[in-house]
């Protein structure tokens, strides 16, 4: 921000949804659950299963971004709508009306995979980089030089080495614990060459373990801003250094 004085504005939206019945019953069953499981281990003198707390995570998060990612016998076999993917049809279809090309980011192939589909059948041309892609940058290249597309991405895939500054809007489709992560793939279009205004959006569900991450992410930003904020820059230059040695 204080180097590139010429990129173009940023604006980033948190946009939260909110579950429907049969969704929010799903998330709230496995809730209890969990941590009925956590307190049925024995705590004193004995370290926690963390397997056990950062699976019950993971089937929390799942719940959030589509239903149909759990497996069968957690959701008892029972198609569950999903609150986000009713909201990203509707943000997708504007945008792409709009401007065209838009980019997702999900941390779950499957998920990525279901939204690719339906975007097909609206009659979009899409593009995918997930882990177990080979030719990035034929796909890539692919995408900046077409006029209109989706293009959706792994988060842990698609976080380092694209340019994609054909492109002005990003939904990150989940929270990831790490907000840098997240801000750097919002960087992918937001960089040197890019000539339009930015738009980021993440999607939220409200109360639930994804507005709890996002909390997370803000208490340890704001943390590390306070830390840092009040650090004067070295006093001794490179130069300086190079001629004490």
């Amino acid at each position: 921000e204080q180097v590139l004085k010429e990129l173009p504005q940023k604006e980033e939206k948190y946009v939260y949804c909110e579950m429907e019945e049969s969704q929010r019953k799903l998330y709230e069953q496995l809730l209890v659950s969990i941590k009925n499981e956590i307190s049925q281990k024995p705590s004193r003198y004995i370290i926690k299963n963390n397997a056990v707390i950062l699976q019950g995570l993971l089937y929390l998060r799942e719940a959030c971004s589509d239903p149909q990612l759990l497996p069968p016998t957690l959701r008892s076999g029972i198609l569950h709508a999903s609150c986000k993917f009713e909201l990203f049809k509707d943000y997708a279809s504007r945008i792409v009306q709009e401007s065209g090309k838009l980019i997702i980011y999900s941390q779950f192939p499957r998920t990525l995979n279901r939204l690719k589909s339906w975007c097909t059948q609206q009659g979009w041309r899409t593009f995918l980089i997930e882990g177990s892609t080979r030719n990035r940058q034929e796909i890539i290249e692919d995408f900046e030089q077409s006029k209109n597309g989706v293009f959706l991405i792994s988060l842990k895939a698609g976080g380092i080495g694209l340019n994609l500054i054909s492109c002005q809007y990003i939904i990150i489709y989940e929270p990831w614990w790490n907000s840098a992560a997240e801000q750097q793939a919002a960087d992918r279009i937001y960089r040197i060459g890019q000539k339009n205004p930015v738009f980021v959006y993440h999607f939220l569900v409200k109360d639930t373990i994804e507005q709890k991450i996002y909390e997370l992410q803000t208490k340890k930003s704001s943390l590390a801003m306070n830390v840092l904020s009040g650090l004067d820059l070295p006093k001794i230059g490179r130069a300086s250094c190079r001629e004490r040695v």
